[in-house]
């Protein structure tokens, strides 16, 4: 899924608008960066909160996360997504 921060319903900026596929996308772009305030401390939270409910961050995008997935599976070091198949008639 693709999430973000808001406060009092407006969008704060994390360093890049969605689906900006540049290197400051990355998850960790603004890791040892001394002047990337606020965008570290908002992209922490963002990933704080998330990982606390067991989703899992998607390092090129910092807006992305994971849950019952592939992605997800490989992170948690399980052998395949809790999901199984689905077919045109959902069975």
């Amino acid at each position: 899924m693709d999430v973000s921060l808001t406060w009092k319903g407006q969008p704060l900026s994390l360093g890049t608008e969605f689906d900006s596929f540049t290197h400051k996308a990355r998850l960790d772009a603004y890791e040892g960066s001394r002047d990337a305030e606020p965008f570290r401390s908002l992209r922490r939270l963002l990933v704080a909160a998330l990982t606390a409910v067991d989703f899992c961050p998607y390092p090129e995008e910092w807006w992305h996360f994971s849950y019952g997935d592939q992605h997800w599976a490989y992170n948690k070091g399980l052998p395949a997504a809790p999901y199984g198949r689905v077919g045109p008639d959902g069975d």
